[in-house]
């Protein structure tokens, strides 16, 4: 329907000048989320302008007087016409819905970010996740070619993830600052609390990472992950964009797929270890164990400490954690922090010989099972009984140091 005051509406009284104005004004308070052109947009300065917004303001300012956008169209007679009278360009909307994602993290949060990626993988997302710690060398081949391959940049912030990002140098620092580069639509995910507002996390916010706090970032719950998810889909993935989407080389692809791979890999190997989206408790999967050999090794260390670990057992040396072990329907799962010496000739011995080799944190660790009553003997022997002696233990070498 034709609107009824654009025959009313003085279009001759705006000129380039109020027009030029008029963006300037844009350039420094923004554009409100309710004037915001789905259809059209105007192209002027290497920038791109809501056009009846745009001609809303020129108005304002030539005559006194405000136009609502309900007071005149923005095609014919309107405010497309106006503008392209005046030599502006103004073309239609390019924008798509895209589903894809680059996943950005501290280390320290990786049962967070496992849990994000495959629920989003789970509802047709595609993620790049650095899950396997891709070498130094390799950032701008692969980090920085996925970064800008993807439209969507979720990063990760904690209280404690922010210290180290004073460092220009920071692996997450330099991840947000190539997000930022390139328009993505960068959404941070906001977890134990953190608020970007507070007055110790905004000293921490340093040059272009400042810019973080004009983001619309989203709370995650523990308690609430689900509904947390559902609304990062609907609302904060769910836009149209008109960002640029660069290809990558072969090496990047290939990484991005082993990465992916991985991480389903380690995913399916629950429950994921560590602080972070609720996981089941210790008694949640004892109940489905169909082992009894394992419920009665579990339920004879019901006393042990775990580490703030509700659904494992944790085992120390030397005061760090070198084993979780936690219930499976099969038997046992068994997640080795770094190697000692001879631990595989050791394992070998297992009833299910298969050693899966973890990274993280540019440690290798080691993933096996315990299923026979052999199995449970041979593991209290070397861990309880007799244990390793500290001596044994391979000093980790920290590849990716910084995340």
């Amino acid at each position: 329907m034709e609107n009824e005051r654009t025959e009313d509406i003085h279009w001759d009284e705006i000129t380039p000048y109020f027009i030029e104005q008029a963006m300037d004004e844009i350039d420094r308070e923004g554009v409100p989320a309710n004037r915001r052109s789905r259809v059209y947009h105007l192209e002027a300065r290497g920038k791109r302008y809501p056009p009846k917004y745009v001609i809303g303001l020129a108005y304002k300012r030539a005559t006194g007087e405000t136009l609502a956008a309900s007071d005149f169209g923005g095609g014919e007679g309107g405010a497309n016409d106006t503008l392209r009278k005046l030599k502006y360009t103004v073309v239609p909307n390019m924008e798509r819905i895209e589903k894809t994602v680059f996943l950005s993290y501290r280390r320290i949060d990786i049962s967070w970010a496992l849990a994000i990626f495959e629920d989003l993988t789970h509802h047709g997302y595609d993620v790049f996740f650095d899950f396997n710690v891709i070498g130094s060398g390799d950032f701008e081949r692969i980090i920085v070619e996925n970064i800008k391959a993807r439209a969507h940049f979720l990063v990760l912030l904690t209280p404690s993830a922010l210290r180290r990002c004073r460092d220009a140098a920071d692996w997450l620092r330099r991840e947000i600052e190539v997000a930022i580069d390139n328009r993505r639509n960068i959404v941070p995910i906001m977890l134990a609390g953190l608020d970007l507002g507070a007055q110790e996390i905004g000293d921490q916010l340093s040059g272009k990472l400042a810019q973080l706090k004009n983001y619309n970032g989203l709370n995650v719950p523990s308690d609430f992950f689900p509904e947390a998810m559902q609304r990062l889909r609907d609302r904060y993935l769910n836009v149209p964009l008109d960002t640029v989407l660069h290809p990558v080389s072969i090496a990047a692809q290939q990484a991005a797929r082993t990465q992916h791979a991985e991480a389903v890999a380690a995913f399916a190997d629950k429950p994921v270890l560590g602080s972070g989206p609720r996981q089941k408790s210790m008694e949640e999967l004892l109940a489905s164990c169909e082992n009894k050999v394992a419920v009665e090794f579990f339920q004879q260390r019901s006393y042990m400490p775990t580490n703030k670990h509700k659904n494992a057992l944790a085992y120390r040396q030397g005061g760090k954690i070198h084993w979780y072990v936690w219930p499976t329907a099969a038997g046992a799962a068994v997640l080795q922090i770094n190697h000692f010496k001879d631990d595989e000739a050791i394992w070998s011995r297992l009833s299910n010989p298969q050693i899966r080799l973890r990274t993280s944190v540019g440690r290798a660790n080691l993933r096996f099972d315990l299923i026979s009553s052999s199995d449970f003997d041979l593991f209290t022997q070397n861990v309880e009984k007799s244990p390793v002696p500290t001596s044994s233990w391979v000093k980790p070498q920290r590849v990716r140091a910084g995340l």
